[in-house]
């Protein structure tokens, strides 16, 4: 999602957020997310469009 937030603003396009309610109370399971693999991919993109790597398309 941060990779299309980050093209659409290079494209001067207009979004907005529409809020979203989780109920972590119901959820059955334990997240399956992996923190340092999630820290390092969003570190490479806030990166990659610093330095216009977005540019090219």
């Amino acid at each position: 999602m941060a990779e299309i937030i980050i093209k659409l603003n290079k494209l001067g396009a207009l979004f907005c957020e529409v809020p979203m309610i989780l109920r972590y109370d119901q959820k059955v399971s334990t997240s399956k997310i992996k923190i340092a693999r999630t820290v390092v991919r969003s570190l490479n993109l806030v990166r990659r469009s610093a330095t216009g790597a977005y540019d090219q398309g």
